[in-house]
């Protein structure tokens, strides 16, 4: 079996750059060293070495790195675990846009769905715009996905307050 960083020598060989962040990101996540990673970059693909230069160690989840990386394609600036009303969230486009994933981890239990439910009507009623996608809108109707963010923005939500808020 190989080691880690084998693994993601090889994968960098095969993957997309996008699907390599996602890796590199988890390693992080699980309890990789930063520096373990750079120790990969002399013997690293081009795409590898790419990748290790776009790696966030705030991102939680793999889906959560692959939209990220995505949306900095479309060239729309996104940050990672933002903490807005004292909650934890995924992704934010500017300052009102916040975009939701629900891996299969974490969304297995009738409290976690009940507390994203909670969540996303308080950011609502605030003024933010939640957008919520599952691990298989991301990974099997990414087009989707993508267009509703992208009318969104058009649409300026990332840039203010819903009216009507309260």
């Amino acid at each position: 079996m190989d080691t880690p960083l084998r693994a993601l020598l090889t994968a960098g060989l095969c993957q997309p750059r996008d699907e390599l962040v996602a890796a590199l990101d988890s390693a992080l996540r699980l309890g990789m060293e930063r520096s373990e990673l750079e120790q990969l970059r002399p013997f690293a693909s081009a795409t590898l070495v790419k990748a290790l230069d776009l790696v966030d160690s705030e991102s939680d989840s793999g889906i959560e790195s692959l939209i990220r990386m995505r949306l900095r394609k479309l060239r729309v600036r996104v940050r990672s675990q933002v903490n807005l009303l004292g909650w934890q969230c995924d992704l934010v486009v500017g300052e009102w846009l916040v975009i939701e994933l629900d891996g299969l981890d974490f969304h297995r239990t009738r409290e976690s769905i009940d507390k994203d439910h909670w969540k996303d009507r308080q950011l609502t009623i605030a003024g933010y715009t939640v957008l919520r996608f599952t691990y298989t809108d991301v990974m099997h109707r990414w087009e989707y996905c993508e267009r509703q963010i992208v009318a969104a923005i058009r649409a300026d939500w990332h840039i203010r307050p819903r009216s009507g808020a309260a």
